[in-house]
């Protein structure tokens, strides 16, 4: 499934797991996908990240899927709420907290779009 990685170089890996992507209707056929993905990467010695809410995750990957049971990964909390804070997270995936928060977006900077992160403590 992960053969056409092979080749590919890349520093960090971050696995966008969101309802508007295209993932399939079985969650847990996309755990399977999402932990196969993250272990390639971190296989090729790359931190491994996830970027997503409590919402999608149960949509796309569902509550029994956990990928980081050893706090080795990295979560990046999508919730555009416009708090720079915790306020309102809930665990999932395993993820007891994130690193980054995605709060805002998208903003014009430089006539581009960014969403804007923060870090949390």
């Amino acid at each position: 499934m992960f053969a056409s990685l092979k080749g590919l170089n890349f520093g960090n890996f971050i696995l966008m797991v969101r309802s508007e992507d295209n993932w399939h209707n079985d969650t847990q056929k996309n755990c399977m996908f999402i932990e196969g993905a993250l272990g390639v990467a971190e296989g090729r010695g790359h931190k491994a990240a996830v970027m997503s809410d409590h919402d999608d995750w149960m949509k796309i990957a569902g509550a029994d899927c956990e990928v980081d049971d050893n706090n080795q990964r990295f979560l990046i909390w999508q919730r555009k709420d416009g708090w720079e804070s915790m306020r309102g997270f809930k665990p999932f995936g395993g993820f007891v907290m994130p690193v980054l928060k995605v709060f805002t977006g998208p903003v014009e900077l430089c006539n581009n779009n960014l969403d804007l992160m923060c870090f949390l403590p």
